[in-house]
């Protein structure tokens, strides 16, 4: 079956070798992430948040946002770094908490699994997005930047490893834990981020406990817009998430469109049909897609 699990890590390792056969310094990099993601408990706040659901726009609109207010010059691809930069600033981490299929790879089953003791200690931004369009940017991601370049489309709907309930099982699993939890973590959509992000990054500052000011969050926004990121990856050799495709194919951008509603011209109306259907019986309706 296309989209095993041993696919995925065969693909995924193939990725990686090239990517290292290219830039031999991206080992430390990925091996700085991987002691990171194994030891949660050093940090102070988590953006969480599955693939594809806008976290890099997130990221770098904190980390810009960080950097004017200090009035420093520092350009990171990671917000785990920022707190080496700016000391001030809470030491957080942005990971997809066993949710991507480029670490180790979890089913739909799986990833029902309560794991928020490894974050239960710090703030948590859970970022969430409508799960047709992660459907769609997840696909081009695979396809175009996993080295899965056979990976069909017709598997990104019922796949185990990739697929929809996947996606609903683990958005229904931190949306359960943020009920309860309320204090610890802040609920934002790739929606309200997108229609409104002056608002909503002064509320991720603030419930992280950042000081940053207005105008500061105002520079950041307008200094993220989605042409400037692909600007950035496609002109900067040091950056580990610039496109490998080349800066003419649009899909293979990791900043790749961020498009509300993607989904309406990439799926078939049957397929929509389907996948509404899935929704309507298994996501919870608090998300109201």
């Amino acid at each position: 079956m296309a989209g095993s699990k041993l696919d995925f890590y065969f693909h995924n390792l193939k990725s990686k070798l090239k990517l290292f056969a290219k830039k031999p310094s991206f080992v430390f990099f990925y091996l700085d992430r991987f002691k990171k993601y194994s030891n949660t408990k050093s940090f102070d706040a988590f953006i969480i948040s599955y693939p594809k659901s806008g976290r890099t726009w997130l990221q770098k609109m904190i980390i810009e946002a960080v950097r004017i207010e200090s009035k420093k010059n520092f350009d990171l691809v990671d917000v785990s770094l920022l707190n080496e930069q700016e000391p001030s600033f809470p030491y957080m981490l942005s990971t997809h908490a066993g949710s991507s299929w480029e670490e180790k790879v979890q089913n739909y089953n799986e990833i029902q699994k309560d794991d928020w003791k490894k974050y239960d200690h710090g703030k948590i931004i859970f970022l969430y997005r409508d799960p047709r369009d992660v459907l769609v940017s997840q696909f081009y991601h695979i396809r175009h930047r996993s080295g899965y370049g056979t990976f069909p489309k017709s598997e990104v709907i019922n796949n185990p490893n990739v697929g929809l309930l996947k996606v609903i099982h683990f958005m229904n699993k931190w949306l359960k834990y943020s009920q309860n939890n309320p204090d610890i973590v802040l609920n934002m959509s790739y929606d309200e981020l997108k229609k409104n992000p002056f608002d909503s990054m002064k509320k991720i500052l603030n419930h992280v406990g950042s000081g940053v000011s207005d105008d500061s969050i105002k520079a950041a926004i307008e200094n993220t817009t989605l042409q400037k990121m692909r600007q950035n990856e496609s002109g900067n050799a040091d950056n580990p998430w610039a496109t490998t495709k080349g800066k003419d194919n649009p899909n293979s951008f990791h900043s790749r469109k961020g498009i509300i509603g993607e989904y309406k011209t990439f799926f078939s109306q049957e397929d929509i049909n389907y996948i509404d259907k899935l929704i309507n019986e298994n996501l919870d309706s608090v998300f109201n897609y």
